[in-house]
């Protein structure tokens, strides 16, 4: 096929098909070269690194890591049906970081499961293949030799392609796949381009504003499907920080910062942003804008359309019309509205009153503030959820929140997310997997919904897809303790002792004075079954954090396993006949090793419709596994999937 003549440019354009070709072509002929690397390959195909990005996607209608995943599959589909390997050493050859997540992707792309695709009878070992994708593309023959040379061969083959289209990314990092990420780097893969947001700098009259516009920014970035924007609590950490850009990419793993300085003036708003490469710290785009606030959120939308251009990220239809709604047209609101959000990241009894007063500030302001109910929503729900107030009222005080806020917006996010809270709490396993799934279709990246799904697995027994979640979570957010919390446990639940021991000692650095982390590691030595442990962590809990409710239960259950059964019972003896009083009792007995006592107590609850929401996991009811009437329990509960059962 003959080049094209680029006008724009003014030099011959090759024909995208034939780039691809080429670069399959390069890499094979590369193969055992080992001073091989990315500037030949640029140098060979003229051209960059993003203008490459760009012909993956456009080729094959995939982002640069799914064109990949989908090699990858279809090399694994036959091996699967030539050869006798184990899932799992298929799974480790084609790159795939375990098993679990091999079979998850497998049966995506298949439908059907490997191990049943392997017990189909009948497959013949094809003599050659043509692998081929939606969309337009091309169809390259892979060719087919001896089972060791094959092996060999297109390891090398993917490992360079690898190289090719990734390296540049994970350079821009800053740093290696491992070393501080709480076990989740290779969930960068998910994501084409990363940018973190640090805070703002302003006046002493624009530091409401500055909060609005970097909120904005970050809301509206993180509708793009398949960028990394971290979350806002993670950012902030470095505010004032007196490290390089180079330094905070490494430790945010992202490949752009984006910084400004906000001031407000006679009703006016004046930016100055700058967008800088972490790999280099090389200013790349650069905005200075004035204009009046009543035209704030459009302003914004300016700033973010740049921005997605600069990142080669494409504007699509339904992300314009994201990006036109404004949420409030009220500006005390919209202050009162933000004063909320920060509020709620401590989690304490007093600070989550306090935004839930600031939510309905703002509502009283603008009745018709989506965003302001779906927090309100939020807020209730914690206040139940941390045990501030009685489960029934928050979670119904939630739900209607969340109901008028999709009334308002039936797109908010941010309510549906909530409603799959309300769901879990209620065991409406279904319900709250639909909520979910619709809060992560109008918003995919937003890393607290993707862990409250996280939350979701871990309470039907999937502890591999929880943990799946979790880690996409830290990636996006990897500086808020909740989150760490969360995923340390799902580490332990799914029997990854290093991954969960790897972010408590990393954690520690950071999270020293977060109940929440201290929670987190008393249950992964409570699953170790070091109890002592587990008590002194528990307490620090306590410490921190006296108004929990029912936390008691976890420090009296390890006091039993410890054989200290006197203040066991004296504790027992305290409690009242609540259905989550219920629930503590049952496991306080059960660290007594009194199975029977602990039963009756859980069937009581079960028969005032309340269990444990971490029922099939937790080891405090591990006593009761296989025992025919915990699995009526659990079956009442929608529950009962034995295969799932940690033993």
């Amino acid at each position: 096929m003959a080049p094209v003549f680029d006008s724009q440019v003014g030099r011959m354009s090759v024909p995208e098909n034939v780039i691809i070709e080429k670069l399959t072509r390069i890499v094979e002929e590369n193969l055992d070269n080992p001073t091989f690397s990315l500037d030949q390959v640029y140098k060979e195909l003229g051209i960059s690194r993003t203008h490459l990005h760009r012909i993956i996607k456009d080729q094959t209608q995939l982002s640069t890591t799914l064109y990949i995943r989908k090699i990858r599959l279809h090399k694994a589909k036959e091996l699967l049906a030539t050869t006798d390997r184990r899932i799992a050493e298929i799974a480790d050859l084609i790159g795939i970081d375990s098993p679990q997540n091999f079979s998850k992707y497998f049966f995506e792309e298949f439908a059907v499961s490997p191990t049943e695709f392997r017990k189909q009878k009948n497959i013949p070992a094809p003599t050659s293949s043509t692998f081929t994708v939606s969309g337009p593309m091309v169809q390259g023959p892979l060719v087919h030799h001896s089972d060791k040379n094959y092996r060999y061969i297109w390891g090398g083959i993917f490992l360079a392609i690898w190289f090719v289209i990734g390296v540049y990314f994970w350079k821009s990092q800053g740093s290696s796949r491992s070393v501080n990420a709480f076990g989740v780097a290779n969930y960068n893969e998910l994501f084409d381009n990363s940018i973190a947001i640090l805070p703002f700098k302003s006046d002493a009259n624009g530091e409401s504003l500055a909060e609005g516009v970097m909120e904005e920014i970050h809301g509206s970035l993180s509708l793009i499907q398949n960028l990394k924007v971290i979350a806002r609590r993670s950012s902030n950490e470095f505010k004032d920080s007196q490290k390089t850009v180079r330094q905070i990419g490494a430790e945010l793993q992202v490949a752009y910062i984006l910084q400004g300085r906000v001031s407000e003036k006679y009703n006016k708003a004046q930016m100055a942003l700058e967008l800088v490469r972490t790999q280099d710290g090389t200013t790349v785009w650069t905005k200075n804008q004035e204009g009046d606030l009543k035209n704030f959120f459009n302003l914004m939308n300016e700033v973010v359309r740049e921005l997605a251009l600069e990142l080669n990220l494409k504007i699509t239809p339904e992300l314009v019309y994201k990006l036109e709604r404004i949420p409030t047209k009220n500006v005390e609101a919209y202050n009162e509205f933000l004063q909320g959000r920060l509020l709620m990241i401590a989690r304490t009894q007093e600070k989550l009153a306090a935004s839930i007063q600031k939510f309905e500030r703002a509502l009283a302001l603008d009745p018709d503030f989506a965003e302001a109910y779906a927090y309100k929503a939020i807020a209730s729900h914690l206040t139940g959820n941390m045990g501030y107030a009685e489960m029934e009222a928050s979670g119904n005080a939630a739900e209607q929140n969340a109901l008028k806020a999709i009334e308002l917006d039936a797109q908010n996010a941010t309510a549906y997310a909530t409603l799959g809270n309300v769901y879990r709490d209620q065991f409406k396993w279904q319900q709250a997997k639909t909520s979910y799934t619709i809060a992560l279709k109008y918003r995919p990246n937003d890393a607290q919904t993707i862990y409250w799904y996280s939350l979701l697995m871990r309470s039907m027994g999937r502890p591999d897809e929880a943990l799946q979640y979790s880690a996409k979570a830290m990636a996006i957010d990897p500086l808020y303790p909740v989150i760490l919390g969360g995923h340390i446990l799902n580490c332990a639940y799914a029997g990854q002792y290093n991954l969960a021991e790897k972010s408590i000692k990393d954690g520690r650095l950071i999270f020293d004075d977060s109940f929440v982390y201290y929670m987190a590691t008393g249950y992964y030595y409570l699953i170790r079954e070091n109890y002592a442990q587990a008590l002194k962590e528990f307490k620090k809990v306590q410490e921190l954090n006296p108004n929990m409710k029912y936390f008691g239960t976890l420090i009296y259950y390890c006091e039993a396993r410890l054989g200290n059964k006197t203040s066991s019972m004296s504790y027992l003896k305290s409690l009242k006949n609540h259905p989550q009083d219920y629930i503590s009792k049952s496991m306080v007995y059960a660290g007594m090793g009194e199975k029977d006592s602990s039963m009756v107590y859980l069937q009581k609850a079960a028969d005032l419709d309340v269990i444990h929401s971490d029922i099939l996991v937790n080891p405090t009811f591990k006593i009761h596994r296989k025992d025919p009437r915990f699995e009526a329990i659990l079956r009442k509960f929608g529950l009962m999937e034995p295969k799932s059962l940690p033993q």
